[in-house]
């Protein structure tokens, strides 16, 4: 059936705007003749339709081909296909937000923050996902309310979209996430440590060292890998001697991961002199870097 379905949506694609003669007569149409761009109208009407189709693989193709399109006048068929209440397993509502976010209309911001309260933390994850790509003051709100998800796979993913955007105002909510006693497992906690490492503010140092410190904060060593990774990128001189302890670390990962970031922060050339010297005497900086004759 999916194969069908799919090879038919393309199929109706490739015939002329001519056998949809409702076309010129809707609003697509009329702004498209407007602007003077018919044949976009033309390419984008069938998946328009196609948003309807009683065919969920049908549905998430022509949501994924709008999405590549990225004609904003996509953007309220779109809106109509993300609030489809009969869309039981949703796959087809997670298309429609993906292709919100990559058209990037302000437009779907708040009908994405709608159709982030469900239970469906697949939905919840692409709207996340969504919300990112879009240039918005609003985005960076919902994400930081998501840091708070019951869904750990949401919570990493809202932490990732907060680190990419590099907004500041998620530096605190972050460092809050970062203290999650309930989160056993650590991965919240790594997505957390590596959205502040990406934001780069000095804030998040001090409670990045801390976490790194706390043995009861994550029994499998997720967040000192993710703090580890984060204070390299702050570059910070106060991480300088956790870092360098951090070589003698019980986890290969987080050794290695302590080496980078400690030969990062002396390339950077950010470092007082003390601290570089620090580093030198770990042998872990190369005679190149360190400036040195062989």
């Amino acid at each position: 059936m999916k194969k069908n379905t799919i090879t038919g949506l393309k199929e109706v694609t490739t015939n002329n705007a001519n056998n949809c003669p409702e076309l010129l007569n809707d609003g697509i149409g009329c702004n498209a003749k407007a602007e003077g761009n018919i044949e976009d109208a033309r390419r984008m009407h069938p998946f328009i339709i196609a948003l309807k189709d009683e065919h969920e693989e049908v549905r998430i193709a022509a949501a994924e081909a709008l999405g590549e399109i990225g004609d904003t006048r996509a953007v309220e068929p779109l809106i109509a296909a993300l609030n489809d209440k009969d869309d039981i397993y949703e796959a087809a509502l997670c298309a429609a937000a993906c292709a919100l976010g990559k058209i990037g209309d302000a437009r779907a911001v708040e009908p994405l923050i709608a159709a982030y309260k469900t239970e469906n933390d697949d939905l919840c994850e692409a709207v996340i996902e969504a919300l990112a790509m879009i240039d918005d003051v609003r985005t960076v709100e919902a994400l930081i309310a998501a840091l708070q998800n019951e869904h750990e796979e949401v919570r990493i993913a809202a932490a990732e979209a907060l680190g990419e955007i590099g907004d500041t105002r998620a530096v605190e909510p972050l460092i809050a996430a970062l203290n999650d006693k309930d989160d056993i497992y650590g991965a919240a906690l790594w997505g957390a440590a590596c959205a502040l490492g990406k934001i780069g503010d000095a804030r998040a140092v001090e409670p990045l060292i801390a976490a790194f410190n706390d043995e009861d904060i994550d029994i499998y060593g997720s967040a000192l890998w993710g703090a580890a990774w984060a204070l390299g990128e702050i570059g910070d001189t106060r991480a300088v001697e956790l870092l360098i302890a951090a070589l003698k670390n019980e986890h290969k990962i987080v050794r290695k991961l302590a080496a980078k970031a400690l030969v990062k922060m002396y390339r950077d050339g950010n470092l007082n002199e003390h601290s570089k010297k620090r580093i030198l005497a770990e042998g872990i900086i190369s005679t190149e870097d360190s400036g040195q004759e062989s």
